[in-house]
Order: structure tokens, then C-alpha cells, then sequence
């Protein structure tokens, strides 16, 4: 009889039967930990290249993104022909293979001097090298840029990885990194091209190092310093990478003692080396003049303003007045001071309470930032979103270090709430990210984003003058000129513009121009295109002795621009100073075949009555420009040998002479400010 689990035998004792246990189905094998982290890799990628698409369509905004493009074209064409020589001769031309790493700096506005940037230059002559449709052109160097992004993306959530917990929290923090709206700058901007390199080589020299630390393989360090020398070859802005890695040692990785200071010495030398060579070639960099700051001053502002758009980031722009402090706002020196008086409370607390975390992501964060500041007094504007493209990375990874480190971080119910809050605060960030990009679109959109943020400055109205400058509205960007001038009288780009646009637009009112352009040459003396465009309105308004005074000085900063000497020649033809006219037409030709020298050289032998020379020149002019036939038929000097043959197709004696000093051939204005 069955009782229970037991079976009764016959002498009333009860042993014990082993029931048959009922067959249950293998439970089924999860996803692998590498297939997770693949797809949300993915899903992340994803996400971040469909907030950003926009930028894959934007135009050339600024100027630094045209001269980019064209540096990119140049290397191009350069190496195309080093590599047709290569061809024939190999032994001849192989040195020519390392010309980009030679002499190659890249000279951005606020007059830096430049940077040594190879590795850039390489990337930007891939780029031209892929292009099939120049009108189209910013289509391909936007891919790259995105691309690099995600690869950054990637490398970020490698990083975050490698102390995280599992996989949500670094998905979570790395999408923080890649939607913060102040990475739109870096990617839209085809001249961030710079910042986004060094942020790859940064992460790739961070991982490596975090390999050495954890295995001690000497193979680990040399990957960093290489890793390190790149970024040298690219953007010094991660000079002090080798102080962070420093900070890594404190904690998450607890190493103490003196060896991981000796170990730093050999990337100690390689920031040594980066310093002299920066300070080197900014040796003769101008410092912009600041008003409103200076001195320690722009530098407390500074950083202060670029630690607030970390955790505010509105009314972003890549060029904001320099007193503003938050958004639109100028709040003062007591807002900068209160600031870092925070800063520093918070880093003195992390410190007395032992919270390395703390510490290493505020440390980590300031050094990243820091280099920034000596760009500080070489712009005329507040320091933009590009020196923060990193500057998340750090406390991103002491955040998830900890998560990581401390099992009990958050509580069960607490752990929803904070991923339910994360993930509101990314969705947030892409939803800025998406509008900010929507802004590079276009350079007049960008204007008017300006114009709307600051509608009492003259910075708007001037970024307008320029976009339809570019469009070719002349008419539209004088009108914004004056308004610019009525906003901020003292402001020298405005001055600039409306001085420039008066000889383009109304050239019969040319002596007007000289006013606003002499209030902007006073703001810069050696404002080359100032004292061209100067030149040339005292030259129309038959002062030919003040407009050679100008373009002498032009001519002596700029000893290479063909379009200052040919209009100095034109001054000096106009006061019969024939012998110096043709020196000045004779050296624009040798830097570029220009054919208003030409012309203007063909003038200076017919007033000493040398047909054949003249014929020469002539014939060389309207060979490049047949329009150039007007143009001689308006001197007085050419006008005499229009009976001869050999002159007949080259002098248009239908239109009316020059009956004054002016000079007759085409003087050009620059806008280049």
C-alpha cells in the first residue's frame, strides 16, 4: 500500500522509494553577451546617425569649413601629380610622398598662426580624392565626419565597458555622449575635422594605457605613445592625456607608488616636445583685443562659460559675443567667480569625504578643458562648443566605474527610476541635438539663428552681410550692413562691410566708404584687406597719392597677393609713375597669370611708346579674358595704336575713354576679415 512517499511492506516497516521525477524541458540558452553587445552597439549607432542625418546635407557655414575643403582639394591635386611623377621616375620623386608631414599648418581665423596638422590634411585629401560632383563637395567630408563620430561612439561605449556593469548603464552614459547637443558643432564642421580626429586617437591612447595597466605588457605602452603622438600630429587640445592617465591610476585602477609615475616619463617628453611645438608656431600669433575682458579675467570667464553649457547647453552658436555667460545672457564676472567657487567646493568635499570618482571625473573633465584657455585671448569670440566635444568623456567613466565597482549603488526600485530618468534625459538631449542641427543646414540660417539671439548686437546682422555676400546679393547685404552699423557703431566688422559694400554698390559715392573704413583700420593697423579696400576708395575718388599710401602698406603685409600689386600699379600709372607700375604688374604675374597685369603692363610700355611690348601683354590679356578688349579701349594710353593692324581685334574704340586719373583696369576689393 502507497502512503504518502512511502511504500508499507508486510512486516508493517516503511522504507523509503525513489518516485520517477517527471521530465522538464532544457531551459533555452540566452542571448550570448557578445551578440548583446553587438546589437546595442547597433541600436546606438543607429539612433545617433538618424538624430545627426541632417548635417550629411548642410552646406560650407563658415569660412573655416570652405578653406578646409579647399586645403583638401589642394593636397588632392598635389599628390596626384607626385604620384604621376612616382610613375616615371621613383628615385626622383619618392621624397615628395612625405611633403604633407613637412610643412603642413593649418592657419584658422583669429589669427593663431596655425597648428601643425598633418594628420588632418591626410584626412581632408581622402576626402577631396572620393569626390565625383564639387557642387555637391560637402556632402563628402560631412560623411566622414559622422562616421568618425560613430567611431567615437563606439570607443566611448568600449570604454565605459570596460568598468560598467553589464551592458544598460554604459549603453545609457555613452548615449549621453553621442546626443549632447554640444557635440553638434564638432560633427557639422567639416575644420572639426581636427577635434574629432584627436578624440579618436584620445580614446584609442586611454584604452590602450587601461590594457598596459591591467596586464603590464610593454607592447600596451608603446600602442599608447604611438596612439599619443597622434594626437600631437592633429589637435594638441589632449595635451595633458598623460595627467589624466594619472588620475586613472588613482582610481579605478588603484595603482600606487612610483612606477606609474615612471612610466609616464617617455609620454612627459612626447607633451614636452607638443608644447615647444605649438608656442613655436604660434610665435607670432596677435592676440585679439577684448573690451569687455581681459587678461585673467577672459580666462575665468571662459572656463566658466564652458563648464556651464555642460549642464546647460542653449543658445549654442560657433561664435557668441565674449561677456555672454549663459544662453544669451551676460550675467558678469560674480556668475564666473560663483561658478568655480562651486567647482572648487565640490572638488574639497569629493576630496575630504575620499570620493576618487568624484575626483577623477571633475579632474579629468578641467584637464581636457584647460588647454582650451590659450585660445582664449587669439579670439574675438566666446570659445565654442569644439573644446567640449571630450569633455564629457571622463566623468562619464567615473560614473559608470562606480556603478560598476558598487554592487549596491541603487536600490531595486531606486535602479528603475534613475533608468527611466536617463533615458527621459537622453531623448531630451537628441531632441536638442536634432534642432541645433537643423541650424548648420545652411550659413543663413545660421545667421538668422544669430540675428534672433542677439537682435541688439551687430554680430547677427554681420553674419548675414556675409552669408549674402556669399549668395551674391549685394543689394541685401548692404541693407544689413547699415543695420549692423546702427547697432554697434565701434564694431570693426561692421565698419568693415559697410565701407566694402559702398565701393561695390555705389561706387559713385565712393569717398562715403572711407570713413566707416578707416574707424575699422583703426581697430587692427595691419588689416591687410582693410587698407586694400581703403586704397581702392581713395583711388576712385581720384586721390591716387593716399590710395598708393595704402596699398604700399598692404603690399608689404601681403607681398604675395597679385590683386593688392595690380592695384598698386593701377596708382601708379594714374600719377605717370610708369617704371614702378610695371614692376608691380610684373611681380602679380609671377604669382599668378593675372590678366588685369597683362593689360596694366600692355599701358605702362604704350605711355613709353613700345608698341611691340605693348602688343605682347595685350595680346596675353585678351587671350585670358576677351572682355579685356573694353577694358583697353577705355585708356588713353592704349586708345593711340587702335589704327594699327595688328591692334585692331584688341582694342574696343567704342567705348568711352577715361577722361581722368582713375585707372581703368579692374581693382579688386577683398572681403576677407
Amino acid at each position: 500500500m502507497h502512503v504518502g512517499g512511502y511504500v508499507r511492506s508486510r512486516d508493517s516497516c516503511f522504507f523509503m522509494v525513489r518516485q520517477p521525477q517527471q521530465t522538464e524541458p532544457a531551459p533555452r540558452r540566452g542571448m550570448s553577451d557578445h551578440m548583446r553587445t553587438f546589437l546595442t552597439l547597433l541600436v546606438m549607432l543607429l539612433m545617433t546617425g538618424l538624430v545627426l542625418s541632417e548635417l550629411l546635407h548642410a552646406d560650407l557655414v563658415t569660412d573655416d569649413d570652405r578653406a578646409a575643403v579647399v586645403r583638401g582639394k589642394l593636397w588632392a591635386s598635389h599628390y596626384d601629380q607626385v604620384w604621376q611623377r612616382l610613375d616615371n621616375d621613383v628615385s626622383d620623386s619618392w621624397h615628395e610622398v612625405f611633403d604633407i608631414f613637412v610643412d603642413q599648418r593649418v592657419t584658422p581665423v583669429n589669427n593663431t598662426s596655425g597648428f601643425y596638422q598633418p594628420l588632418v590634411a591626410l584626412s581632408l585629401m581622402v576626402d577631396a580624392f572620393t569626390v565625383d560632383d564639387w557642387q555637391a563637395r560637402g556632402f563628402f567630408f560631412h560623411r566622414t565626419n559622422l562616421a568618425i563620430h560613430l567611431l567615437n561612439v563606439g570607443l566611448v561605449f568600449a570604454l565605459l565597458r570596460r568598468w560598467g556593469k553589464g551592458w544598460w548603464w554604459p549603453a545609457l552614459l555613452t548615449m549621453v555622449f553621442a546626443l549632447h547637443p554640444l557635440q553638434v558643432e564638432s560633427v557639422a564642421s567639416i575644420a572639426q575635422r581636427m577635434t574629432l580626429l584627436a578624440t579618436t586617437w584620445a580614446l584609442l591612447a586611454t584604452l590602450c594605457y587601461l590594457r598596459y595597466a591591467t596586464t603590464l605588457y610593454s607592447r600596451w605602452m608603446v600602442a599608447t605613445m604611438i596612439a599619443y603622438a597622434a594626437i600631437l600630429l592633429t589637435r594638441p587640445l589632449f595635451i595633458a592625456l598623460p595627467v589624466v592617465f594619472l588620475l586613472l591610476d588613482i582610481w579605478p585602477l588603484q595603482r600606487h607608488g612610483w612606477r606609474p609615475l615612471l612610466e609616464k616619463i617617455p609620454l612627459i617628453g612626447l607633451l614636452i616636445v607638443g608644447h615647444f611645438l605649438v608656442q613655436s608656431i604660434r610665435a607670432d600669433a596677435q592676440p585679439a583685443q577684448h573690451e569687455m575682458l581681459g587678461g585673467i579675467s577672459l580666462l575665468v570667464h571662459s572656463l566658466a562659460a564652458l563648464l556651464v553649457r555642460l549642464v546647460v547647453p542653449i543658445g549654442l552658436l560657433p561664435h557668441s559675443p565674449t561677456d555672454v555667460s549663459v544662453g544669451t545672457f551676460a550675467l558678469g564676472m560674480w556668475f564666473d567667480a560663483s561658478v568655480l567657487a562651486v567647482l572648487m567646493l565640490l572638488a574639497a568635499w569629493a576630496f575630504r569625504h575620499r570620493a576618487r570618482g568624484w575626483l577623477v571625473g571633475l579632474g579629468g573633465c578641467l584637464l581636457l578643458v584647460a588647454p582650451a584657455l590659450l585660445q582664449a585671448p587669439y579670439s574675438s569670440t566666446l570659445l565654442s562648443d569644439q573644446y567640449l566635444y571630450a569633455a564629457l568623456i571622463l566623468p562619464l567613466l567615473a560614473l559608470s566605474a562606480a556603478i560598476g565597482l558598487n554592487n549596491e549603488a541603487f536600490r531595486p526600485r531606486m535602479r528603475q527610476w534613475v533608468g527611466v530618468i536617463g533615458c527621459a534625459v537622453v531623448a531630451s538631449l537628441a531632441v536638442g541635438s536634432y534642432a541645433q542641427s537643423t541650424h548648420w543646414t545652411t550659413e543663413r540660417l545660421m545667421a538668422l539663428r544669430t540675428r534672433d539671439l542677439y537682435p541688439e548686437r551687430a554680430l547677427g546682422y554681420v553674419k548675414l552681410v556675409e552669408a549674402y555676400i556669399r549668395e551674391n546679393d549685394l543689394e541685401a547685404a548692404l541693407a544689413y550692413a547699415k543695420r549692423a552699423a546702427d547697432k554697434e557703431q565701434n564694431d570693426a566688422s561692421t565698419q568693415f562691410y559697410l565701407g566694402t559694400l559702398m565701393l561695390l554698390n555705389e561706387s559713385s559715392r565712393s569717398a562715403d566708404a572711407i570713413e566707416p573704413l578707416q574707424r575699422a583700420l583703426k581697430n587692427n593697423p595691419d588689416w591687410i584687406e582693410c587698407l586694400q579696400n581703403l586704397a581702392v576708395a581713395y583711388a576712385r575718388g581720384g586721390k591716387p597719392e593716399e590710395a598708393i599710401t595704402y596699398y604700399e602698406r598692404a603690399r608689404d603685409l601681403s607681398p604675395q597677393s597679385a590683386a593688392i600689386r595690380v592695384g598698386l600699379g593701377n596708382a601708379y600709372l594714374s600719377v605717370a609713375r610708369y617704371a614702378s607700375a610695371r614692376g608691380e604688374f610684373a611681380e602679380a604675374l609671377r604669382v599668378t597669370n593675372d590678366p588685369n597685369a597683362h593689360l596694366g603692363l600692355a599701358a605702362a610700355w604704350a605711355a613709353l611708346d613700345l608698341p611691340e611690348y605693348a602688343l605682347r601683354h595685350l595680346t596675353a590679356a585678351v587671350a585670358k579674358n576677351p572682355d579685356m578688349v573694353h577694358a583697353a579701349g577705355r585708356s588713353r594710353l592704349l586708345r593711340k595704336y587702335a589704327d594699327r593692324p595688328e591692334f585692331a581685334d584688341l582694342i574696343d574704340t567704342t567705348q568711352q575713354p577715361i577722361q581722368t586719373d582713375l585707372p581703368f583696369t579692374s581693382t579688386d576689393t577683398s572681403f576677407g576679415s
